[in-house]
């Protein structure tokens, strides 16, 4: 809504340990009733599982009612509660983010033994390790094989709002170059939609 000269300023409040909505809406001093009728609205179920660090604006109308709750469960997605007329009705909207593909290398070394260290030092998020070593765990074992000198590069979704990276998508296409033999792992979707990885010579 339109904040007009007669509003309460916006409420901004973060989720912190052990908060749920009961106890913020008597901190803040607000109806109870107005809680319950939220609570009651279709759509509303993920306010009953609020996570730290999540964040929680509320307009108030001029008489203390919550005219708007907006709820932010994740970057692309916000739960929306507004008056309307006597009662309240919620909504979820989401936004699509952008998918920019990028490539990362790395390389095992004596200083960057293992692929994690490897992997956090190539710029991938603990996921996309994660994600490399069920690629290639039958080819690979990376606990007892890794020698100085092998390298590795992926191609993969990042999911981008407003120009910030938010999440990691699909790895697209891997190859793990190990004692000079090179691994190659290429994502593919068949015609039923189903997904999984070929190696260079088409094996599964």
């Amino acid at each position: 809504p339109q904040q007009g000269p007669n509003l309460p300023p916006l409420l901004r409040l973060t989720v912190k340990n052990g908060d749920n909505l009961s106890a913020l809406f008597a901190k803040e001093r607000l109806y109870a009733g107005d809680l319950q009728r939220i609570l009651n609205t279709e759509n509303a179920e993920a306010l009953a599982d609020l996570r730290p660090g999540q964040n929680i604006a509320i307009q108030k109308t001029a008489n203390g009612r919550v005219e708007q709750l907006r709820y932010t469960i994740n970057p692309t997605t916000t739960l929306v509660t507004t008056l309307t007329g006597s009662d309240y009705q919620t909504t979820i909207e989401t936004v699509r983010p952008d998918i920019i593909l990028k490539t990362l290398h790395g390389r095992i070394s004596k200083t960057h033994p293992s692929l994690y260290h490897a992997g956090q030092q190539a710029g991938l998020s603990d996921n996309l390790i994660m994600a490399m070593a069920n690629l290639f765990q039958w080819d690979i074992s990376f606990a007892l094989d890794l020698r100085a000198g092998d390298q590795f590069t992926i191609v993969f979704e990042a999911l981008q709002l407003n120009g910030k990276l938010i999440d990691d998508g699909n790895i697209l296409a891997a190859s793990f170059v190990n004692f000079g033999e090179t691994h190659v792992a290429l994502r593919y979707k068949n015609l039923a939609g189903e997904t999984g990885y070929f190696d260079q010579d088409g094996e599964s």
